[in-house]
Formats: structure tokens, C-alpha cells, sequence
């Protein structure tokens, strides 16, 4: 399957930037794909937008779009050469015109005589198709955002970029609006490239997930990847709440407080060499007990569960969840068992290694 977009060791760095807000960055986005640039603040992944909509120009690397260079050699493209719809944060629509007229305005290789079927078509399509006489005040920032995407969609082009399209949506319809997108974008049989911070949004719209930090690719992959098979600290910690458990080697298994574990994958480790596991809060549970040496220093209610901190012997502090129905007081005693049907991934140094699984005579 040849990739619709494709970056080579592309590389952005402003002169007054200390470090390159883009650094060789590489991927590929496939045809039908919605992949998302994931990332904290000032992680390169809006610049990587941009840079690929042809509105910056790279210091080096390669850029190409429906495999003709946009970026190579130093020689770049125009952005409307690139065959590219882009639907900026604030939606940047006209405000004195109407959304039929919005959308209008990038139909403007399309022959007049067609345009209002266009304009139609797209309305239909981000279900607005009542309100093209509109103005822009006049429309939920729901209802603005999907006049935006229809912008972008009406000259049909074959990829949609996107910039954080629900940082300026109330967090009860985020949901709601997330799902139209994803279903709009399927609907148009349009590949999609979109911006967020936030890894909720990314697990539940993205086919892929690219993670970037200080402007550096730490992983691609499905989200089912890159949340239980992170491959750095950086990425275990960023997909979601994440604990490191000390462990250390001996023989052919791993020491914790929590029990030995034993390896699933990569070769065993040095005796006595130090790691750490990657523990989710579904991994381990309390087992309330008076003679317990974990004790509940923490307590949140989250709706349909209550996510305590527990303090282990040494000092450390984990995650884990709870039942709804009931709820553990502070300074409750219990044990910490590992609850796990998965391989847990472990860490030497920043790097994931391997995977292990609870010993079975601990199990």
C-alpha cells in the first residue's frame, strides 16, 4: 500500500530555538488512515502540520505528498499545490459570511455553475444542511467546527489536516463531536492527519498514533500499541496514569515487592541488575487484610470506580482501582497481588526490554 504522505529526516529549527522543534522526523500516513500526532506542548506536533501543509519550510529532509516531492533539495511546493484540506484550532472561518459562502471560498478551481452542489454535497455530509445561510456567530462551536471540516472537504481532497479540532469544545459534547468526525472523515473516504495533547482523544479517534516529544518520533504505532507495549518511559507514562516498580534480577526471574516475575520476552538480565516493571492501575489489586503491609494513603471517586494511592513497605506509592460499590477508608491495610492476564512491560533505564508475567507459583 503506497503511503499518501510520506516525511524523511525532516528537521525544523527556528534560529532563536535552542533545539530543533522538529528533529528527523520520519512516517508515513496510508490512504483511509487517521493518524495522530500526539504530544505535550512544544513537542514539534504542530509545526509537523504545518510543515507538511507547505505553510513552513523544513531546514532538511523530504517531504512528499501522493509521491511527488512537496519538500527536496531545499525546492518546495506551494500549499495549493499540495492537494491538502487544513481546519486550523480557532476554525479561522469568515465571520461576515455566511457558511455556504465559507465553504465557497475554497472552491474557487471548481466552475461557479457547480459550486452550490458542492457547497450542498458537504453540508449534507457534516449534517448542516440547513444552515448555509448562517453566520459563523450564529452556530454552536460544535456546529463551527464541522463548517470548517466542510471547508476543508469541499475541493475533495484526498488528506485532511487537523489541529487540535476539540481543544475549544465543551467537554460534554467532545465525545459526541469526536465520533462525527471520525465517521464524516470515513464517509468522505478522506485520510486525516490530526493534533492533539490529550492521549484520550487519541485512543478513541486515531487508527495510528504518532507520539512526539521535544520534537523526537518516541513511537508509532495502534493505540492498543502504544498503551500496552510502550517502548520508553516517556511513552508508558504520557499514554496514561503509569507506575515504575523497582525491580531487580535474580537468576531467571525478576525480584519485586510484589513477587517474582518471571520473562516472557528478551533474554534474561544480569543478576542483581536494576529495571523497573510498568504497572496500570488494572494491574494489581488490594486484598484488604489487618496484618497487610500496604496501606491506602490516597482515595479518588471517579464515577464507576475509586482509584487509590497505596504505600508499600519501601516507601514507593501505586495505583490501583476499585469498585464503585464499596470504598476503602484511609489508612486501610491490605496486600498488593499483581491482577494481570497480560505481559507487563519492563525497563532498563528509559528503554522497554522486554515483557515479563507474574511467577506462577506467585500467580
Amino acid at each position: 500500500m503506497e503511503a499518501i504522505i510520506t516525511l524523511t529526516q525532516v528537521s525544523k529549527q527556528p534560529p532563536t530555538a535552542r533545539l530543533p522543534i522538529v528533529n528527523n522526523l520520519s512516517f508515513d500516513l496510508l490512504p483511509g488512515e487517521i493518524l495522530v500526532l500526539l504530544g505535550p506542548s512544544g513537542s514539534g506536533k504542530t509545526t509537523t502540520l504545518r510543515l507538511i501543509a507547505g505553510l513552513e519550510v523544513p531546514d532538511h529532509g523530504e517531504i512528499s505528498i501522493h509521491g511527488i516531492p512537496a519538500f527536496k533539495n531545499g525546492r518546495q511546493s506551494p500549499p495549493e499545490a499540495r492537494r491538502v484540506g487544513m481546519v486550523f484550532q480557532d476554525y479561522a472561518l469568515f465571520p461576515h459570511m455566511t457558511v455556504s459562502d465559507n465553504i465557497r471560498f475554497a472552491l474557487h478551481a471548481y466552475p461557479k455553475p457547480t459550486q452550490q452542489a458542492r457547497i450542498d454535497e458537504v453540508l449534507r455530509l457534516v449534517g448542516l444542511n440547513d444552515l448555509g445561510n448562517r453566520l459563523p456567530h450564529q452556530l454552536s462551536g460544535g456546529q463551527q467546527q464541522r463548517v470548517a471540516i466542510a471547508r476543508a472537504l469541499a475541493p475533495a481532497p484526498p488528506v485532511v489536516l487537523l489541529d487540535e479540532p476539540f481543544s475549544n469544545l465543551d467537554s460534554a459534547i467532545r465525545d459526541h463531536v469526536r465520533s462525527e468526525l471520525r465517521t464524516i472523515l470515513r464517509n468522505a473516504n478522506t485520510s486525516a492527519i490530526i493534533v492533539t495533547h490529550d492521549q484520550h482523544e487519541a485512543l478513541a479517534i486515531a487508527d495510528r498514533i504518532a507520539l512526539l516529544h521535544e520534537g523526537v518520533l518516541h513511537q508509532i504505532g495502534t493505540p492498543e500499541a502504544l498503551f500496552t507495549q510502550p517502548t520508553t518511559r516517556f511513552a508508558a507514562a504520557f499514554m496514561g496514569q503509569a507506575d515504575f516498580l523497582a525491580v531487580h534480577a535474580v537468576g531467571t526471574h525478576l525480584q519485586s515487592e510484589l513477587g517474582a516475575l518471571q520473562f516472557v520476552t528478551a533474554p534474561p538480565m544480569p543478576n542483581n541488575a536494576p529495571a523497573s516493571i510498568l504497572l496500570r492501575y488494572d494491574d494489581v489489586r488490594f486484598v484488604p487484610a489487618p496484618d497487610g503491609n500496604a496501606v491506602i494513603c490516597q482515595r479518588t471517586y471517579e464515577g464507576p470506580l475509586y482509584h487509590y494511592r497505596i504505600q508499600l513497605p519501601s516507601g514507593q506509592q501505586i495505583s490501583c482501582k476499585g469498585s464503585h460499590d464499596s470504598a476503602y477508608a484511609l489508612g486501610s491495610k491490605g496486600h498488593i497481588t499483581y491482577n494481570t492476564p497480560h505481559p507487563l512491560v519492563y525497563f532498563a533505564g528509559e528503554q522497554a526490554v522486554g515483557s515479563v508475567i507474574p511467577h506462577t507459583s506467585h500467580a
